[in-house]
């Protein structure tokens, strides 16, 4: 593996590096993102988001971005200290060791703030069902699958009536699924 080194954000200066990054990462994985330095700005905004203490960059000798990961924190937690943590690895450096690199500052960060609130800590993490290597290198650091999400739809017809009105659709639950 290549020497990294890894810093906080440092401001606007490193919003078009993260951008750049990103939108490699997208042109590969396909999952329908597209980035900004406005959308990025308006994220880093958030009241209870402090961007140079819960984002990280590496980057190589040369200074080239190789990754990004965020984490996300609850102001307020409950029963558990909950990190939600999300990253991005250059497609041409991916699984060189990095996203153990990423995954051990996101678990040492979600540690420090649960303790300073007396709570378990819990880290997050996700990625799509067709992603095996996100997956399996979840499992192989002690990560076990909590939940899925479902996106659904149906279609349904948006039919005019005669006089002119819209029909409208309701989904109620069988007699079956009342029983």
């Amino acid at each position: 593996m290549p020497v990294l080194t890894t810093r906080p954000y440092r401001g606007e200066v490193d919003l078009p590096l993260i951008v750049d990054l990103l939108n490699a990462c997208e042109a590969v994985d396909r999952e329908d993102n597209f980035y900004s330095a406005t959308d990025l700005r308006l994220s880093f905004a958030e009241p209870d988001f402090d961007p140079t203490q819960n984002v990280r960059l590496w980057a190589d000798e040369a200074g080239r971005l190789i990754a990004y990961a965020d984490l996300w924190t609850p102001p307020e937690p409950l029963e558990s200290f909950d990190g939600f943590l999300w990253f991005r690895v250059l497609p041409t450096e991916r699984w060189q060791g990095i996203e153990g690199d990423i995954l051990a500052w996101a678990e040492t960060r979600v540690r420090q703030e649960a303790t300073a609130h007396q709570l378990p800590a819990k880290l997050q993490l996700s990625c799509r069902e067709y992603q095996s290597d996100y997956i399996a290198f979840y499992s192989r650091h002690g990560y076990s699958y909590e939940r899925r999400f479902l996106t659904m739809t149906r279609s349904q017809p948006n039919r005019v009536l005669s006089n002119g009105t819209r029909m409208m659709w309701t989904v109620e639950p069988s007699a079956a699924q009342l029983n």
